[in-house]
């Protein structure tokens, strides 16, 4: 008993150090000291600024230290937990547990098997990421890279909490979709901001399918508003919504439609679809509402199945004139193309590959022909992607609109909400300044201009 609550004392004190975010601390602190006694041997550095340089670093110190300070009192109170509740309890004698740890041989095989551990996990987390920790890490691809963890997690998550959700089989539901820019963010930020519908947002990072369990962990973090990877002006925080619902279907029915080089129609079985809907019941229990709002491009795939199994829900599908639109995916594939190891594995996770280093194009039929870093592949996909689009104009539950006219007529944008019985406050739609388009086959040009007479027709 002795030797296992050492054990579990060295194991509770080395989680609680990572918990609690003491490495990153004593990083930073480190960090600003180094910074100022750059600034302080600096000889063309003047007095003034060493003045503040040595300031500034003693706040930051003085903090720092007193951060780590009850970091490392609360990590050793919660080591002592077990001692004490043992010797409470007359399992074991504290006095001898404790006299057992100090002993020299016993510091040190503790002290090699946890590094030889932390060096284990670093290596699990994988390479480090700006904004990430190696706990971060650690716990992101636990939760998301396979898929025997979220599936359990999901399980527990609906045991729990399911027979409180509301139904969600006849809700007037929003499902967002369409190809990567083509507005499908910015419409999906504006029809939130209404405050009528519940979704995941990336708050639920990362139990995704678990938002009720995780909620009571997330629910006091908070990160400052910043302009999100694409460099196109839009600000994400932590309550920002985000096609997270992928995550679902990667994990539940992956390998019926991601390929190795592309992604293919879907078509769940009705038990998954079942389970979908349970998960949408789950993020409107812990939202408190009775619409759901979903932005996932990869909803297209599997139009007919949840439009066939939601009966009352809406999927809208932004449209864009096809040469913007493969001009800006061109843009955002280089600027994704040397993604960080971890970045590239995280947005894969998140069932993303739409372009940079994991893309995967939709593929209905054969794949585009051409490379991504050709102008040309990106206006195939457009024109194909289009056209499977289009096919589905009978299907009343489908609504496509243009992305153009969203942001430059308000009537039309008004009668999209009023559809969806939904106030139009305004929100961030915007007209873009045209950007300048790549050389495009003559030939596809011509296809793409009678491409979009007959979206426009549609929309």
């Amino acid at each position: 008993m002795i030797v296992f609550l050492a054990i579990l004392s060295i194991a509770l004190f080395a989680v609680a150090l990572v918990v609690s975010g003491l490495v990153p601390m004593a990083r930073s602190a480190l960090a600003a000291s180094s910074a100022a006694m750059a600034v302080l041997r600096d000889p063309d550095a003047s007095e003034e600024a060493k003045e503040a340089a040595a300031r500034q670093s003693s706040v930051q110190l003085f903090g720092a230290f007193f951060g780590l300070l009850w970091r490392t009192v609360a990590a050793l109170a919660v080591s002592a937990a077990p001692i004490a509740l043992a010797h409470v309890t007359g399992l074991a004698d504290g006095g001898t547990v404790l006299a057992f740890l100090a002993r020299w041989d016993v510091i040190t095989v503790s002290t090699v098997v946890l590094i030889g551990l932390w060096m284990a996990v670093a290596r699990y987390a994988g390479p480090a990421a700006p904004g990430y920790g190696t706990a971060d890490r650690v716990l992101h691809r636990a939760a998301l890279d396979g898929r025997v963890l979220p599936e359990v997690l999901h399980d527990m998550e609906r045991g729990a909490f399911l027979s409180k959700a509301p139904q969600a089989r006849d809700g007037a539901h929003v499902f967002v979709c369409g190809l990567a820019r083509a507005g499908t963010t910015v419409l999906t930020r504006d029809l939130f901001g209404t405050g009528a519908f519940g979704s995941l947002t990336y708050r639920d990072m990362p139990l995704v399918l678990a938002p009720n369990l995780w909620r009571g962990l997330s629910r006091s973090s908070s990160v400052a508003r910043q302009e999100r990877a694409h460099g196109d002006g839009l600000e994400v925080d932590l309550d920002s919504p985000e096609a997270l619902d992928e995550v679902f279907w990667r994990v539940i029915d992956g390998d019926r439609y991601i390929r190795s080089d592309r992604l293919v129609p879907h078509r769940p079985e009705a038990e998954d679809t079942a389970r979908y809907i349970d998960l949408i019941r789950l993020v409107l229990l812990k939202t408190g509402k009775t619409r759901y709002l979903s932005k996932n491009n990869n909803t297209i795939l599997r139009l007919p199945a949840l439009s066939a199994a939601l009966p009352n829900a809406r999927f809208v599908v932004p449209l864009r004139e096809p040469l913007d639109h493969a001009a800006s995916l061109l843009r955002q594939h280089r600027r994704f193309g040397d993604s960080a190891p971890f970045e590239a594995r995280y947005i894969a996770w998140l069932g993303h590959h739409e372009f940079g280093s994991t893309h995967r194009p939709f593929a209905f039929g054969a794949v585009p022909e051409g490379t991504p870093d050709q102008p040309d592949y990106w206006l195939r996909l457009v024109l194909a992607t289009t056209e499977y689009l289009l096919s589905m104009q009978d299907n009343p539950a489908i609504r496509y609109v243009l992305h153009d006219r969203l942001c430059a007529e308000p009537d039309y944008r008004r009668a999209l909400f009023d559809e969806l019985g939904l106030p139009d406050a305004g929100g961030e739609m915007r007209v873009m300044p045209p950007a300048d388009l790549p050389d495009f086959d003559p030939a596809l040009v011509t296809q793409a201009r009678t491409l979009y007479d007959r979206m426009r027709a549609a929309a």
